[in-house]
């Protein structure tokens, strides 16, 4: 049984437009701050157990951020399925 649903379809583009920019920010964060955790090691000759923790935390927190930069991006396909549907949805259908 179809109900009849009004979509926002800014709104769904605003969230989709949001998504997309959250998972670049992301990418991009994690970017430069891998870069600057290569150039900070190439330039320094720190080791042992506060290194160790460091470079365990770093990988975790990328991990992390990888993690969230999908879920944008998977978000973003989410929304724009749902709206293909309420677009397919508002057109007229026809009866064989």
């Amino acid at each position: 049984m179809a109900q009849d649903v009004d979509y926002d379809f800014s709104a769904a583009a605003s969230l989709g437009r949001a998504l997309i920019q959250l998972h670049d920010k992301l990418d991009a964060f994690r970017d430069n701050a891998r870069q600057s955790l290569h150039s900070k090691l190439l330039n320094d000759c720190w080791q042992g157990a506060a290194r160790t923790r460091f470079e365990r935390d770093f990988v975790r927190q990328q991990k992390a951020l990888g993690y969230l930069a999908d879920r944008a991006r998977r978000l973003h396909g989410l929304v724009s399925d749902a709206t293909d549907d309420a677009h397919r949805a508002q057109r007229p259908q026809t009866t064989s």
